[in-house]
Order: C-alpha cells, then structure tokens, then sequence
C-alpha cells in the first residue's frame, strides 16, 4: 500500500507521495487560503517545504503569512527545514529558464532533504512570472515533472493566475497536473483528471475479469449482462469526469468578468429545456448541453479588455467579436470527443433569414443545435445585466422571440422556448 501524506488541505484529505497538482487564483488571499495549511502540515510532519514565490505574494510576505499560521514558524525556518525563495532565484537562475536545471534543482533539494532525516518534500512554484512567449517550454517542463515527480518523494502544487490564462492555457495546465483546485461561488472545488485513467483502468480490468469468468462458466449469461453493466458504469464515470472538467474550465472562464460569469451553464441550461420541448433525443440533448457550455470559448484571451466595457460596442470592436464563433471552433478541431458539436459552435450566431454570422447560413442550412442554441444564448443575453445597460428581462425576450420569429429565430425552436423558458 502506498504511504500517504497529510496535505492539510480539506477538501483534497490525503495523498501519496509523487501526487503533483495545480490551483487556479485569482488573488493573494486564494494562494494563502491554500498554501499557508499546504506547508503548515508539512512542517508538522517532518517533511521538507521548498516554496518560489511571485506576485502577487512575495517571499516577505509568505514568511509573515506563515508566522500567523504557525507560532514556531521562526524556528523551522531557522533550522532550515523551510527555505522560501523568490522566482528569479529559482526558475530563472542564471537569467533565463531551463527545463533540466529546474527539474534537477527539485531532485537535489529532495536528496538533501532526506539526507538531514526528513520524510520527504512539499513544494509549490508560481507561475505568474511565465510570459506568453515561454508558454510552450514550460509546458514541456510540466509534462516532464508530471512523469517524473511519481517516482520520488515529493508532493508538489503548481500555482497559476487564472487572470493570466486563456482557454488553451488552461487545457494544457489541467492534462499536466492530476488534479486541479478551482474557486466556485466562494467555495474550493476539485476537479481530478486522474479519475479518468482510473476509470479506464478499471474498465480493462473489469472486462478481463469478466472474460475470463465467461469462459471458465460457458459463456454463463448472468456473467455476461454482469460484464455490460460493470461496461456501462464505468463509461458514465467517464462521462461524467468529462463534463466535471469542461464545466469547471467553462466556470473558471466565465468568472473572469462579472457580467458573463455563470453564463455558459446557464445558456446549456436554457437550450436543454428548449431541446427537450421540441422531443430531441438524449443523445442529442447531452451533446447541445455540451455545446451551450463550450459556445462562447472562442471569445477567451483576445476579448477579454472588452468584456466590461461601459459603453456599446464600435463597429470594429463588433467585428473582432463576430469572430468568436468560428474561433470557437478553431480551438475545439482536433478533440475527437468534441466533433459532433463544432458546427454547432460554429453556428450559433447565425440567422433564419441569413443575416447572421459568420457564414450568413439560413434556414435549415443551419445546424438544428445552432438554432436552438442561439435562442438559448439570445434569452440570457436579454435576460441578464451587461456592463452599457441593464436586463431588458423575461417579458422582453419573449416579447422579441415573437417579434423576430422567422426572421432571427427558427418559428419552431421560438415556439418551444415561448412555452418552457
């Protein structure tokens, strides 16, 4: 059984040794709610702390942090069994960064560690040094520490600024780590995207199992409808862990303005009640809520600076937001999973009448999913506060949904979500 240590996190409880994940903040007080219990139960049970500093909490005031946390903070630091260090002098040693150097600076200071009689070492690096530019090494870096840190006596946590992401940065931090800390509705949630492996491993043992156990009994068909039920179980787990992760990523997106935050799961939402008036089937259902939480991913990192502008859109400034959908698209190509719903990402914008963007399609050229997730998407937008103006509100929307019917909107899709929304 492998050995397990304290992290004195809540909500993550116990882990074993080579466990390396991530937190997303959005201020100093988040990297302290997590940080400060993190190196608190590692000094407590004779374990090594190593923590890189960055802005927006410098080495100054992690220590101070610290002694308020813990009143013998001052003697662990002076028999040297903590050492917070600021980024330059570790990530950027020697004026610029280097995969390997950092990797080995890890594996040093944990020998050492255990040389002087420690159990092991915690850490945790801040990353919101790292330039646009640096993006793509460090994620080797990360990939790299993720293989390797399994094997040693470490328990790491990588610390990001969600201000400083946008949607592919954040994928690529997520697949890297084996689970993630996010802040929803105040509260710390956590999303593991090791289960996913987990989930398949016990699906390649549970159809073994079964397969053999089939032979061995003649094909018994109490073992056989056993081995599809353990099948199905364990695909809806995947399933599940799927959407956990598109949901929190969506979440975490979405918050980084007031006025679009909880706006994707609320547009999935809306499209799943229209979508189940007008009898769609589940299958469909599931990939349009899908859809409705991923619709607006293109809008990440280039729109940002417009996302709380006071005043109405320019004309160019519309145009570069027009873009959104098939940037959308452009992200999500290539993800497998994710193929039936592109052109539904694609064209949710678009119009009955052809006036739509960005393909100026109409009529029934248009995606049935597009339409009923433009409708979703309309409704919240009427129906929600926006940083020029207030909420229009409900007797507005659906006053539009009548008004625009067969020009803007599918008669069909407008009649169920006249009925449902």
């Amino acid at each position: 059984m492998r050995e397990l240590r304290k992290t004195g996190i809540d909500i993550i409880g116990d882990v074993p040794w080579g466990t390396h994940f991530c937190q997303f903040y959005q201020s100093k007080e988040d990297l302290i709610d997590i940080l400060i219990p993190y190196f608190k139960s590692g000094l407590e049970n004779n374990e090594f702390c190593l923590w890189v500093t960055s802005e927006p909490l410098g080495k100054k005031e992690a220590e101070e942090a610290m002694e308020k946390a813990l009143p013998d903070f001052e003697l662990y630091l002076k028999r040297g069994q903590i050492e917070i260090i600021p980024y330059t002098e570790w990530y950027l040693k020697d004026g610029a960064f280097n995969l390997q150097r950092v990797i080995n600076g890890w594996i040093d200071k944990l020998n050492q560690a255990l040389a002087r009689g420690y159990d092991g070492m915690k850490a945790t690096g801040n990353i919101a040094w790292l330039e646009k530019k640096d993006w793509e090494s460090f994620t080797d870096y990360e990939k790299e520490i993720n293989s390797v840190i399994g094997k040693y006596r470490i328990i790491a946590i990588c610390t990001y600024s969600l201000d400083k992401c946008g949607a592919n940065e954040i994928i690529d931090v997520v697949r890297n780590h084996q689970f993630t800390l996010i802040r929803r509705g105040g509260k710390w949630e956590l999303v593991e995207s090791s289960e996913r492996k987990l989930a398949e491993e016990a699906l390649r043992e549970s159809e073994e199992h079964y397969r053999m156990q089939a032979e061995n009994t003649q094909r018994s068909k109490d073992a056989f409808f056993s081995m599809l039920e353990d099948i199905n179980e364990s695909y809806k787990e995947l399933e599940d862990l799927f959407m956990s992760l598109v949901k929190a990523m969506v979440n975490a997106l979405d918050a980084k303005s007031p006025w679009t935050k909880g706006h994707s799961e609320r547009v999935a939402e809306y499209a799943g009640k229209i979508a189940k008036e007008m009898g769609i089937d589940e299958n469909e259902l599931k990939n349009l809520q899908l859809a409705g939480l991923l619709h607006d991913i293109g809008k990440i990192g280039t729109y940002d600076y417009l996302l709380d502008k006071p005043a109405k859109l320019t004309d160019e400034e519309f145009d570069l937001v027009k873009r959104h959908p098939a940037q959308g698209a452009t992200i999500l190509t290539g993800i497998k999973q994710l193929k039936d719903i592109i052109p539904v990402i694609r064209h949710h914008h678009e119009r009955i009448d052809g006036r739509g963007y960005p393909d100026g399609l109409k009529g029934e050229k248009i995606p049935l999913g597009a339409r009923i997730l433009h409708v979703a998407d309309s409704f919240d937008s009427m129906t929600a506060d926006r940083p020029y103006r207030s909420a229009p509100g409900k007797e507005y929307a659906l006053l539009e949904f009548k008004r625009c019917n067969g020009t803007q909107f599918d008669p069909r899709v407008a009649k169920a979500a006249l009925k449902t929304l």
